[in-house]
């Protein structure tokens, strides 16, 4: 999203400079990403604090957002966060797609709902509750973009501004080559980077009540522990056979599984949009996600059997897979309506909306 953003404010004559918490490797992103803009200038702002803690997130949150970002602001006309750790931010514009707020790690994290971890967490939670009420009753307020409805009704339930939602870019013109004359296995896909909050545990127990189909689970991986309890659960339960799980898989590998799987399954619950599940609903695949957050409120519209399926359960979520397995015509149907919505949510849509609200700011 970030370099959609200098894309678009680049090609409408703008000069932009990017400050960034680690030196971009621009190698990585044009093997991702092919073409994209460079901008003018890359400002580093290093960590203070480089530990993988909620508590090295303060110190690095007040040693951008508060101290370095304010004092750079001066030298420019309009300002842009896309990345933001906690509500205080003096920039002009601020990108929200998954903030700090008190109780939400304990969605994702199951760690968090013992008591040792609550007592870690709570001055944390303090500082949020804090952050919210100054943020609230701040003179200057940045407008509030967000990356879906879901998103929308979270921020404003602890903030007190009324965000506007601009769907995040997704190259959906990259995939839409894919869903064309290829013959399809019985794979159901997930995309994902590994790790807890992305609630993977669900797939080998699916895969249980699922058994004419091979689950193919790629991304970046976060912490070994978590692939070897995968592992662990998809070999206790018998299934390890056809669960496949490809940590840190390169592109050409995941676009391989895009062009031959049938299902995309998006197991988190509470998910803020999903670019994933757009990126396989333009090649191809119909989607199968929680009835839970920006998937089933934002992406399916609220429509069930329309661009995709939303589970309740591991139960309701085997129905539609098996339904979509045995019958072609069915799934062959959502695949053409699903495809067709996968493109109001691409990257020249994105780059529109955010051309048009920067002009406005400027004059």
């Amino acid at each position: 999203m970030c370099i959609e953003i200098v894309r678009a404010l680049k090609e409408t004559g703008n000069t932009v400079d990017l400050i960034v918490t680690r030196k971009t490797n621009w190698n990585r992103i044009k093997n991702i990403f092919g073409v994209y803009t460079y901008a003018d200038r890359e400002l580093v702002v290093h960590p203070i604090v480089s530990l993988p803690t909620i508590y090295s997130e303060i110190a690095n949150w007040f040693s951008r957002d508060i101290f370095y970002v304010p004092r750079l602001k001066k030298n420019y006309d309009l300002t842009i966060t896309t990345k933001p750790l906690f509500p205080i931010i003096f920039t002009d514009v601020v990108y929200m797609h998954f903030l700090n707020f008190p109780g939400l790690l304990e969605i994702y994290y199951k760690k968090y709902q013992s008591t040792i971890w609550k007592i870690y967490k709570f001055p944390y939670d303090v500082l949020l509750e804090m952050c919210a009420k100054i943020f609230n009753h701040l003179h200057f307020k940045p407008i509030i973009l967000t990356n879906s409805l879901f998103s929308k009704h979270l921020i404003m339930k602890y903030l007190d501004i009324v965000p506007i939602v601009v769907y995040p870019p997704v190259d959906v013109e990259k995939y839409l080559p894919l869903n064309k004359g290829k013959e399809r296995k019985n794979i159901i896909l997930t995309i994902s980077r590994i790790e807890e909050g992305k609630g993977l545990e669900i797939i080998p127990k699916l895969a249980l009540k699922v058994s004419n189909a091979e689950f193919v689970i790629i991304g970046t991986l976060s912490t070994d522990r978590y692939l070897r309890n995968l592992q662990k659960l998809s070999k206790s339960l018998c299934v390890d056979d056809r669960v496949k799980i490809i940590p840190n898989a390169s592109e050409n590998v995941k676009l391989i599984y895009l062009s031959k799987s049938k299902l995309y399954l998006h197991p988190m619950r509470y998910e803020h949009f999903g670019i994933a599940i757009v990126e396989a609903m333009a090649s191809g695949l119909v989607p199968l996600v929680s009835k839970t957050g920006g998937p089933w409120v934002d992406i399916l519209g609220c429509r069930q059997g329309i661009y995709g399926y939303a589970y309740e359960d591991i139960d309701s979520c085997a129905f539609y897979a098996n339904l979509l397995l045995s019958k072609n015509h069915i799934r062959e149907e959502i695949v053409k309506r699903a495809r067709d919505r996968s493109k109001m949510f691409c990257s020249e849509v994105f780059s529109h909306q955010i051309i048009d609200l920067v002009r406005r700011l400027l004059k």
